[in-house]
């Protein structure tokens, strides 16, 4: 069996929270008692945070991928592109809309972001609206 190894408490507000919001399951799954059984089989002496601490951990997460993005754009040598997507969702009647930047890193990595993400009824305006703001962005900053 295993090593008697313990897992601190530290451990476990790093741990879990991303592989819980990259599947996007809800917070309120570390009270399911089915998840905490599972958890104790796994380790006993395992304590599953709570809630507000796998949100307070989320938002941390989120703040520093945000942060890591805005240092890597403001480094960047060459332009950042910024595309808008809309999409539709097949099994619903809304639409989304994306704005996401486009740019390859020092190491010649092609990085795609989303920068916005919005859920409306009137993402048809949004996306014009953002066109011509993506449009006079481009011809301020970008051209010569």
């Amino acid at each position: 069996m295993g090593g008697g190894r313990g897992v601190s408490c530290d451990t476990t507000d790093t741990t879990l929270p991303p592989p819980l919001a990259m599947h996007e399951y809800p917070l309120s799954m570390v009270d399911h008692l089915g998840f905490r059984q599972f958890v104790s089989g796994l380790n006993p002496d395992f304590e599953t945070i709570s809630r507000s601490t796998l949100r307070i951990e989320i938002l941390k997460m989120f703040d520093n991928g945000k942060s890591t993005l805005k240092k890597s754009i403001e480094v960047n040598q060459g332009k950042v592109a910024i595309t808008i997507d809309l999409l539709t969702a097949s099994n619903q009647k809304r639409g989304y809309t994306t704005m996401s930047a486009h740019f390859v890193d020092d190491d010649w990595i092609l990085q795609n972001h989303t920068l916005r993400y919005y859920c409306n009824i009137f993402m048809f305006i949004y996306v014009y609206l953002y066109t011509y703001l993506v449009y006079a962005i481009n011809l301020i900053m970008f051209d010569n």
